[in-house]
């Protein structure tokens, strides 16, 4: 073979191209999203933001079981935006909030295990990301809560286990999960994983003073984006009736659910997250282990007890949710994917021992595998991309949502709830 060709494969795993990759991921994945044949949930938020932001606004333009700030965070465009209001003018702002969280996921991977490795799982995340809401069972995926999520939770993530000083690490961890709570309350399982962890590395490294520090930075964080947003509801004279609405309608959405293997389709997102993992377990199980075994660096154990005990928490709420959608998933990738990389660790730890030459064809075939799991993840979505942009009318757009904006209100979101107590 030639010298090019040689080096072929290492050019393409490497991360220029794999970041080239997640980027045409995301361009595919959206436009699936967007024309996906049923579309409920994306003119739902879409209205709400925008009736949140016209003259003669009432509480009955707020969503009775969501918290406001995804109106809040997108609703704006309908203003600045010149021509008729549609969901094409929403399509910039979640993708830079998407695109963003992207980026936030690559500087935590990145500091936790390297570019090369980091480029790879961010692909990973960008596949399962549009894959499960693209491909919803349930309801269309775009302009989901789920997405807007994506930055201010690993923003909050980031925080938690990079930032050493303990008042800045609190304060933009509270800031972060302020916004994510203002968004979606499923973000409240990230808050019950930084408290858990927070009490753990207190009793076991002796962090009490530090943790302390970091969660009074928190509940400051969170009161400075809280703040704004009551102060808001407070003005309009909604802040009691949303509180109330809120307060009956978040709990309805969880129940003791039966324990069930889901469907291969809410699995294969993650296949190739899924195959390190198996790596990483036949490894630590088939090997044996170093006479000498590997230092650990003192923050180590840490990190693979937040990424564990998260992925704990999210896998409970995702298996409570009484609706099937698939877009519930979203909240797995982040503490899966980071699994997948400590995973590859400690293959690459198992690796060390073996001759250059052997351990050069192993990461050869971990490699072409992983692609392969890549691609076959990546299929569904470009399967829905293909059979639906044709859809497309952007004139069409115009009208349906003028017909939801004159015979739809936001605050009727939560009748079926209603419906359920009786």
């Amino acid at each position: 073979m030639t010298r090019s060709a040689r080096r072929l494969p290492y050019l393409l795993s490497g991360p220029a191209a794999l970041v080239a990759l997640a980027i045409l991921v995301h361009c595919v994945g959206r436009a699936a999203a967007f024309c996906a044949p049923v579309k409920v949930d994306s003119f739902v938020y879409a209205v709400a933001a925008y009736q949140l932001y016209a003259p003669g606004a009432t509480v009955a333009c707020l969503i009775p079981d969501k918290p406001p700030g995804q109106a809040v965070l997108s609703g704006w465009v309908f203003r600045i935006w010149p021509g008729p209001p549609s969901r094409v003018k929403l399509l910039p702002v979640e993708s830079a909030f998407l695109i963003a969280g992207y980026v936030a996921f690559w500087l935590l991977a990145s500091r936790l295990f390297g570019r090369r490795t980091a480029a790879a799982m961010t692909l990973f995340f960008v596949v399962a990301q549009n894959t499960y809401n693209a491909c919803d069972i349930t309801t269309d995926g775009f302009n989901l809560g789920e997405n807007y999520l994506v930055l201010p939770v690993l923003a909050a993530v980031y925080a938690h286990l990079v930032i050493e000083h303990p008042l800045g690490r609190g304060l933009l961890r509270g800031l972060a999960i302020g916004a994510a709570l203002a968004v979606k309350q499923t973000a409240a399982t990230l808050l019950v994983a930084f408290v858990i962890h927070d009490l753990l590395t207190a009793l076991v490294a002796g962090r009490s003073r530090r943790n302390a520090v970091a969660g009074l930075g928190t509940l400051a964080g969170m009161a400075l984006v809280a703040l704004p947003l009551v102060g808001f509801l407070y003005a309009q004279g909604w802040l009691e009736t949303h509180l109330h609405d809120l307060g009956r309608f978040s709990g309805k959405h969880l129940t003791v659910m039966p324990f069930e293997c889901p469907p291969w389709y809410n699995i294969s997102p993650l296949s190739p997250c899924l195959w390190w993992l198996l790596l990483g377990a036949a490894t630590w199980c088939c090997r044996p282990r170093p006479v000498d075994p590997p230092q650990h660096r003192p923050g180590d154990w840490s990190v693979i007890a937040f990424v564990w005990l998260w992925l704990a928490i999210e896998a409970t709420s995702v298996w409570a949710m009484t609706k099937p959608s698939t877009h519930y998933y979203q909240q797995l990738v982040a503490p899966v994917t980071l699994a997948a990389g400590l995973a590859l660790v400690g293959v690459a730890r198992r690796f060390a021992d073996l001759t250059h030459r052997d351990r050069l064809r192993l990461w050869v075939w971990v490699g072409a595998t992983t692609a392969g799991f890549a691609i076959m993840a990546a299929l569904p979505v470009a399967a829905e991309a293909s059979k639906r942009v044709h859809t497309f009318d952007p004139k069409d757009e115009v009208v349906e949502f003028d017909h939801w904006v004159k015979t739809w209100s936001p605050g009727t979101a939560a009748d079926h709830l209603i419906k359920d107590e009786h």
